[in-house]
Order: structure tokens, then sequence, then C-alpha cells
């Protein structure tokens, strides 16, 4: 996901080079009318701050998943400075290094400035520069061509973080397009953590862990204080965990590396890699074995602790068998690596310190050991043996604006037919059944036209070559898609095989929204330009919203906007926001998370809700009902093999191939490769 690619001689620069190395080492008009008349210009004519004037200028940086508020210092029209908005409640004026380097980004010499098409063979540079309107009607000329030839399943948009309203309109654009090929680079890592909350807790969202009331977190493999999805946000909570109030908190890393979360945690546990899930289910094996779990909570809450009949009249494991019998302590520290004593001292400090939280990976590559379901649902099988679902210093449920439907459109005969096409990368199939997005396929899949060709595929925010480990082949795979266009604002491995790139602008010139992620309650940031755009480049909501226009039809209808900042303005128009004061403060939220009691009607929201196999009933699965349906009916061998099926569906360890102890295999990779 070893042939090298041959590089263009233009497709990189030498600092590009160089940075390699060192990483090596409804309706809503109505709506709209109840907020305050507040013009938002245009992209192409209104600034935050106009040349002549210095200002503080609030927006949402875009560089990371975290999205946090900043303060751009703009004199004269240039932006000069950057630093964390203190009124965001995120990070509360904290700024990264990153983003307060982000005016590298911006004023780069290796920005694209205008778009261009490649006139001789794709990966040789010969490019040419064109206007937008030259470049846009291109596009819409190939996939209004597709369209009406019914191959409009043949196109696949591959994309990196969307945000805010960009990942709606994208999906939309599709569906109304008709093709179901919008795959995400999820499914690198970060992606898995979310399935384990859809089939262990019903919901299908990343966990967001509440370390400001936690006494003792205990991360596996996770490195919260570097590469984990909302960084900014555990850094400051676990500042306050361990030094704002009165009973410090213990936070506890295990990882195969003292990384840094390692060095400024309380302690540090080494384990062999690939073993995260033995040693949960050991620490799991301690907590029954001692009584320390509420057996009350775990009845009425939970399914699938205890052995049950189920409703076919067979009798089915259950998680608590399983762990006595699978993972005494003497087989978790052969498999990890760990002293006994040592697993047993972190699960009686888990057990009884609580509130606790067990932290499962969601940073990319950290969960890609082979066994990475499993592994998930095993670290967040602590958490509801010890009753940390949703309660203060538990793990929450991100709650988000509720904007209501977007527009009716209808649909026609082309379009549906094509979307009911099966998806290039496989997923849902009953190969794939669980994925939702398989990037690294992508590439294999083009090349076998599995399980058809592809006649064009867009890149936003995305870089495959340089992604996806076998480099080469996806090299191959993009020269061999008749159309390819990228959004890169400089010209990247992906960029330099296309045919066309129209330069996406930073997002430090545009308008658009973010909305807050890893606090738990729902909140807004409002992204807007600090200084004018300073090349011929746009913003991707713009560019997808004009193609829609030139394609019309059911497309033009699903997206009626004129331009990206109406279509945000209208959107979050059914907050009734104050407009003067969001844009005054760059940010709105509902400040507070209010935490769901078991059994509640709120429990419902956060337990069991987006359940599509198993009954919505607020209870935890330590055995996945909703595997068991997917998995009984895609895979036969398992469903004639009741035991087997029953393992598929309860968090255990499978060692990964390199720890098999096949000693041909341990002579030629003597190695294993920790990713974070």
């Amino acid at each position: 996901m070893s042939n090298q690619p041959t590089q263009p001689e233009h497709s990189t620069s030498d600092r590009r080079s160089f940075l390699k190395v060192a990483a090596a080492t409804g309706t809503v008009g109505a709506a709209a009318l109840a907020l305050k008349k507040v013009q938002i210009p245009n992209l192409s004519t209104g600034l935050a701050a106009e040349p002549g004037e210095e200002k503080i200028v609030k927006t949402a940086c875009g560089l990371c998943p975290c999205g946090c508020g900043l303060d751009v210092r703009v004199v004269d029209g240039k932006a000069v400075k950057v630093e964390g908005n203190p009124l965001h409640p995120l990070n509360q004026g904290v700024c990264c290094l990153r983003a307060q380097t982000s005016l590298e980004i911006l004023y780069s010499p290796e920005r694209l400035e205008h778009p261009r098409r490649q006139l001789g063979e794709r990966g040789s540079g010969d490019w040419e520069e064109i206007s937008w309107e030259e470049a846009l009607d291109m596009v819409a000329s190939q996939l209004g061509e597709l369209r009406a030839a019914g191959q409009a399943h043949s196109v696949a948009f591959l994309h990196g973080e969307l945000r805010g309203q960009l990942r709606g309109l994208l999906q939309r654009f599709m569906q109304a397009y008709g093709s179901p090929n919008i795959i995400s680079q999820d499914s690198l890592g970060e992606g898995l953590a979310r399935l384990t909350m859809l089939l262990t807790q019903g919901v299908n969202a990343y966990p967001v862990y509440d370390l400001n009331n936690a006494n003792y977190v205990i991360a596996f493999g996770s490195n919260l204080l570097e590469s984990s999805r909302h960084v900014i946000g555990y850094l400051g909570s676990l500042a306050f965990m361990r030094r704002g109030r009165p009973q410090r908190g213990k936070l506890v890393s295990v990882h195969p590396r003292l990384a840094l979360t390692g060095v400024k945690a309380d302690e540090w546990v080494p384990i062999r890699p690939g073993t995260y899930a033995a040693l949960a289910l050991g620490m799991a094996n301690v907590i029954i074995n001692s009584g320390l779990y509420d057996s009350d909570y775990l009845r009425d809450f939970t399914y699938g602790f205890e052995d049950f009949t189920g409703e076919d009249g067979q009798t089915h494991q259950g998680f608590k068998r399983l762990v006595l019998e699978g993972y005494p302590l003497e087989r978790v520290a052969d498999l990890t690596g760990v002293a006994t004593d040592v697993i047993a001292r972190l699960a009686g400090e888990f057990a009884t310190n609580r509130p606790a939280l067990a932290v499962m990976p969601t940073e990319p590559a950290e969960l890609n050991a082979g066994n990475s379901l499993y592994t998930a649902m095993a670290i967040h099988a602590l958490n509801a043996l010890v009753g940390s679902l949703d309660g203060p210093g538990g793990v929450l449920v991100q709650r988000f604006p509720d904007l209501g439907d977007w527009p009716v459109y209808s649909a026609d005969l082309l379009g549906t037919e094509s979307l009911a096409q099966p998806r290039l990368d496989g997923a849902g199939s009953l190969e794939l059944p669980l994925a939702t997005s398989v990037y690294q396929e992508v590439a294999r899949r083009i090349l076998t036209e599995d399980p058809y060709p592809v006649n064009a595929l867009f890149l936003l925010n995305a870089n495959p070559v340089y992604e996806v480990p076998n480099q080469g082949e996806v090299s191959q795979a993009l020269l061999k898609v008749p159309f390819v266009v990228s959004f890169a604002s400089t010209l990247d491995e992906s960029a330099a095989h296309a045919d066309l790139i129209l330069p996406a602008s930073t997002f430090l010139e545009i308008w658009g929204d973010d909305f807050i992620e890893g606090t738990g309650f729902a909140g807004v940031t409002l992204r807007q330009p600090v200084v004018a755009p300073v090349h011929d480049t746009a913003n991707p909501g713009d560019v997808l919203l004009q193609l829609a226009r030139r394609l019309a039809g059911p497309v033009a209808e699903a997206l009626p906007w004129s331009d990206y900042p109406k279509l945000v303005r209208e959107r979050l128009a059914a907050l009734k926001l104050d407009w003067d004061k969001f844009l005054a403060n760059g940010s709105w939220s509902e400040m507070v998370y209010f935490n769901a009691a078991p059994g509640s009607k709120a429990w419902g929201d956060v337990v069991g809700r987006d359940r599509l196999a198993a009954p919505q009933d607020g209870r935890y699965d330590f055995f996945s009902r909703e595997l068991y349906a997917i998995l009984g009916a895609t895979r036969p061998e398992l469903a004639a093999d009741p035991a087997a099926l029953d393992l598929a569906c309860l968090p255990h360890f499978e060692t990964p191939a390199a720890l098999e102890g096949d000693l041909n295999q341990a002579v030629e990779f003597p190695f294993l490769l920790i990713s974070q």
C-alpha cells in the first residue's frame, strides 16, 4: 500500500526532498433571515483587513484536525504574526509551532501561482499556465461527458482532512453527480478508532477523552502529546489533570519506545510492538478476577459480558469467560514483555482510581499492526469495564451543531444508477464489509480495473504517491487514469502526475468554518481571509460550486449557492448566531458538556445511536452484535463455525505475522516498524 517510482525532474524541489529525509530520521434561506444583516464579502473582493491598516484578524487554523482559533496580525495588507486566539474554547490562546510558522506556507515561493495544464506526458514536467475559466471548462466538460455516457461512477475523489461545510459539500456534489467514490485517508490509521466506537459503543464518532476530570489515564501507544487527533486540547487537559486541581491524576504511557508522551508521563511501560491487545486483556483478567467491576452496571448497560443464549437458541461465549480462560498473567507477560507484577499493579490502579481512562490510538498508522481492530476493541473494553462511558472523566461523544438538512433536489436516473455501483476501493463489499474507505487499496484496483476502469480521479488534501507505502504502484495507477486533477498548492509527488492542477488557496486566504472537536460540546470556528489571495488560487469549495453550476441539472439543484461564503452563512443560520459577536470572538460554542446518565433519554445518544444491524438499546457491546450480523452474513466459513464466529465478535489478541516465530521471516525482516 519493490518498485520505486520514476519521479519527474520537476516533481519535487530540493526543500521538499530535504523535508522527506528529515522526516525519515433542506431549506435554509428563511432561517438566514433571522440573522442580523452583516455583509460577508466575496472571496474576490472582500478582505478582513484592508491595506493601510494594522489589525488582528481571527480565523481557524487548517494545518491539523485540531482546528484551533488563531489571531493573525496584519499590517498594511501583509500577515506578519500568528498567535492563538485566547477566546477560543479549545486552544485558549495556545499556538503550536506549526501554526506560528504558517506564514511560511502563505508566502512560500514553492506555491503554484495559477492553474496549470500538463502538455506532454504526465510526469514530464511540461506545464502550461491557464486561466480559471479554461480550467473549469475543461473539468466540467470531462465530467459532463462521463455522466452523459452513464459513467459517473468511474469518477473518484480522494481526500484528506475536510473541515466544516466542505465535507458535506463534497459528499453532496458526488452524490448528485452519481459517484459512490469519495475515499478518505482515514483508513490509513485513525479510522479504526472510529470503527471500534461503532462496533462496540454503537456511535459512529471518534472518541473524546475527558482528561480534565480523569484520575487515571493509561495511553496504549497513543502519543497524546505529539500526534493524536486532538493533541492541543489534550496538552491543556493533561496539564490541568496533573497540576490544576487538588487531586493530581496519573498518566501511564504504554509504548515500545520512550516517546515524548512517555517522557512526560508519570510512568512509561515498554511493550513488545503489536501486543497492546494482550496487555489490555491481561488487565481485564485481573480486574474481573479481583471483582473490581460494577456487576449491576455491566448487567444493565452492557451486552455479552457473561455467556448468553441468543435468539437462535445457541449459547455464546461472553467476554468474561474469554478473558479468564485465555489471558492469564503468565501468558500475557510472555506475549508483551511486561512483567506479571506490573500488569497486576496497572490493573489494580486503573480499576480503583476512577474515573479512569484507557486511550486507544487515534493517530495515523498507530493501529496498523495486523490485529488493529481487535486491539482497539480490547482497549476500549477496559473503559466499559470500569463504567467510563460518557461520565465525568470518561469517554465522551463529540456533539456537533444541528444545522438541519441540506436543500432537497431531484435525482435523475443517470445519477441513481451510477450511485448504485460498487465502490472503487471495495469498502462495504463482501470482501471488506466493515470498511467505509480503503485509501490504500485504490492504486491496486485502478491497475486491475476492479470493479471497473477509473476515468477521472480528483485529489484534495491528498498526496497518495507520498502517503501510501508502494509508491511505484501508485504512480503507475495515476498514469493509467485518463484524467487526473489535483488541488495541490505546491507541485507535490501526486500533482506531478496530474493532467490539471487547480491550486487551492491556503486557510489564511479563504472564508469557511470549522467544527470544534475534542471538547465534547458543540462549537464552530469561523475561518476568514486575513489577507487577499497572494496568487491566482481558489477555495476548493468555490471550485466545486462553480463546477456544479456548469454541470447543471441535479448537481446544480443540489448546490444552489453562488459562492462558498454564502453556503457557510446560510448553513450556520440555523444556529441563530449574533453574527457581530461571532466575527469578534472568532468562534461560537456551547462551552459545557452535559454527561448522559446511564438509562436516561440522553443515554441513547451516546450508546447505540448509530447501529444499523443491531438493536439501539443503550447497551455497550463486549460481544459486538453489529459484527455478528455482518460477519454471519458475509463470511460463510465463520457462519459454519459458531465458536470461531463468537471469537470474531469479541476483543481478542491475534499475534502479528512478524511475531509468530517464523525463523526465516525473522532473519529476512529482523526489525519491526514503529510508526509513531
